[in-house]
């Protein structure tokens, strides 16, 4: 599989479920899907519109995938039985988000792997927690970014 672009490589993850999806997000804005061992790719460029994608994660069973760019957007995907993404949810806040990490366990110890919540942050030293139900919460602030 090939991929050719005139704008560079910004971020990119494999899928972690060894199935042959790397998501791509390149520095116009444009999210790449792509399964190199079935040639088929898909690509959205409405989530993250213009701003350069600055991470690209996924959770661990890999059902949903997590995009975010230079501009506060944060993309929320669900993976489908073919590995192809698809759009769930996206969130808008201030300033460049560039690090993403799932919550895998819940507030009582018991591991949540297959749709955990996620945090975000970035330059804005502001920790979010969200959800790919369209719920998001400020849930610390530090004083340099992240």
């Amino acid at each position: 599989f090939r991929q050719q672009r005139v704008v560079p490589c910004t971020a990119m993850c494999w899928h972690p479920g060894g199935s042959l999806v790397l998501v791509a997000g390149w520095a116009d804005g444009m999210v790449t899907f792509m399964g190199p061992g079935s040639n088929s790719q898909r690509e959205d460029k409405e989530v993250h519109r213009e701003a350069e994608i600055l991470c690209v994660a996924f959770n661990p069973e890999g059902t949903r995938c997590v995009t975010t760019d230079f501009n506060g957007v944060v993309g929320v995907w669900k993976t489908d039985h073919k590995g192809m993404l698809t759009q769930m949810c996206h969130y808008r806040k201030n300033g460049a988000h560039d690090q993403v990490v799932f919550r895998t366990m819940t507030p009582s110890g018991e591991p949540n792997f297959e749709n955990p919540p996620f945090f975000f942050g970035g330059e804005q030293g502001i920790i979010y927690l969200a959800d790919d139900f369209g719920l998001c919460s400020e849930r610390n602030k530090i004083a340099s970014p992240l």
